[in-house]
């Protein structure tokens, strides 16, 4: 029996914890802010459009409805966090813009971010920045996605993000939820843990609600929980409490163990295993550091891509560079070529790493692509996203 209400209930009743203090990041389809179960909730918003640009003058809005979904189940859970809702999803440029919500989160001093969204591709930027988000002590938070068993998505296949799986009132995992099991083996490494995901009533825009079923809405609800246990030990890094919603699961039936790592998420269990947490020396994160990047990587979309443009089209690509001082080099170059009159584009320089989301002409994006101080090109769209 999945017993995640009555064990938040217990949490936020009997131990009056509220989420109150918390700063929570969200990226998703935005959010209506004036809906009765957000209202003075949302300390930020911002719409990211192409290339990363924002609005500054735009009120909180969702562009959809899943972003107002996943984000009153965060208050559900906890009702007096404070949320920093970014909308980067359903208008196209998905990469380049979740890149630039990731990186304003990295400046907003939050302690949980949710991630409820997905692509089917493999992203290693993402996981530059997440991998950014975890050496600055911010749990991060991913869906798994809904395509069943053996599908998943990124960011939420990473090791450095806590991924939820979605779990109907009896703690069974649906059809609907993703696994991913490396190498095609019957292992699941992801999902982590599972949340409920199954008919969950929560907001949508215009004062109303709905009932929807989704990895999204368990991740959503895992969110609030994370932020519970954080206003709870606010002394302990994101790490133990990353550990804690781990271990303290529950197992799943024999049978479902190929569906998810660990097994269902138990409120109760969590907040005593932190109780009795004693820290280990030298405690710390075991993923890779944020520099780590095996060996050069092209989106093999690029290629495509610069091959159908002509000589006086200009194409747009994130690249990443080893380190602040060869990106300092690329902009210095750019500014001596894109600023000239007979040659067009722009840039965008993120903040956190050394990242330049860049639109310019196609022969220097392929003299980048031969630099090896060039570790990322990566394409600013995908084709689908879930």
């Amino acid at each position: 029996m999945n017993c995640f209400k009555s064990e938040v209930d217990d949490l936020i009743h009997q131990k009056g914890l509220s989420g109150k203090g918390v700063l929570v990041g969200h990226l998703d389809t935005g959010v209506d802010a004036t809906h009765s179960a957000l209202f003075g909730r949302i300390a930020e918003f911002k719409r990211f459009g192409y290339r990363g640009m924002t609005d500054e003058t735009m009120p909180a809005w969702d562009s959809g409805w899943h972003g107002t979904h996943t984000a009153s189940l965060i208050t559900a859970v906890a009702p007096d966090v404070r949320i920093y809702s970014g909308m980067v999803i359903e208008e196209g440029h998905i990469v380049s813009r979740i890149i630039a919500g990731l990186d304003w989160l990295l400046s907003c001093q939050v302690k949980i971010v949710l991630l409820s969204l997905g692509i089917f591709t493999h992203s290693p930027v993402f996981r530059s920045l997440i991998q950014e988000m975890v050496q600055r002590d911010m749990l991060v938070i991913g869906s798994i996605g809904n395509r069943g068993a053996g599908k998943a998505s990124v960011p939420g296949i990473y090791p450095e993000v806590l991924t939820v799986g979605a779990a109907d009132g009896q703690g069974y995992v649906p059809p609907f939820s993703g696994s991913y099991h490396p190498d095609g083996t019957e292992t699941c490494q992801k999902p982590d843990i599972t949340a409920p995901g199954v008919d969950i009533l929560a907001a949508v825009p215009g004062e109303a609600w709905a009932t929807r079923s989704g990895t999204s809405m368990a991740a959503a609800q895992v969110a609030g929980l994370a932020a519970l246990l954080s206003e709870a030990f606010p002394a302990l890094p994101a790490e133990v409490l990353r550990q804690a919603l781990y271990a303290s699961s529950a197992p799943v039936d024999a049978r479902q163990a190929h569906r998810t790592n660990r097994g269902v998420v138990r409120p109760l269990a969590a907040y005593h295993w932190l109780e009795t947490w004693t820290a280990a020396p030298g405690l710390s994160p075991t993923f890779p550091s944020a520099g780590e990047i095996e060996q050069q990587f092209i989106d093999p979309r690029i290629d495509k891509q610069l091959a159908l443009a002509g000589d006086g089209d200009l194409c747009e690509v994130i690249v990443e560079l080893e380190s602040w001082e060869v990106r300092e080099q690329v902009v210095n170059m750019l500014e001596d070529l894109l600023q000239s009159p007979e040659i067009a584009g722009q840039w965008k320089e993120v903040v956190a790493r050394p990242i330049l989301v860049l639109k310019s002409p196609k022969w220097i994006i392929r003299q980048l692509m031969a630099w090896p101080a060039v570790k990322i090109v990566h394409a600013c769209d995908i084709d689908r996203w879930n």
